[in-house]
């Protein structure tokens, strides 16, 4: 079953950047009371990067009970964040 979410359906409990600032990380506490996070990569469209940009999903996780949870299953799965928290 897929499990999709709009933005406006959950609201960000935790967030971290990449030292690049090419990726980021957000924890997601949903409308269902469960919890996800979402990975995503900075694209840039245009080599000058003046135009044609956006934050694109590059990994979503799976539901967790509680954003312990959540966070403890990310610093395993995306392998830039544990330096970051």
């Amino acid at each position: 079953m897929l499990h999709c979410v709009s933005m406006t359906d959950a609201h960000v409990v935790e967030t971290a950047s990449s030292i690049d600032a090419a990726c980021r990380w957000d924890i997601r506490h949903r409308a269902d009371g469960r919890f996800d996070y979402v990975a995503y990569r900075y694209v840039d469209l245009r080599p000058d990067g003046q135009i044609e940009d956006y934050w694109g999903s590059s990994y979503t996780s799976g539901l967790f009970d509680t954003a312990q949870t959540a966070r403890a299953d990310a610093l395993e799965a995306i392998s830039w964040l544990p330096g970051q928290l």
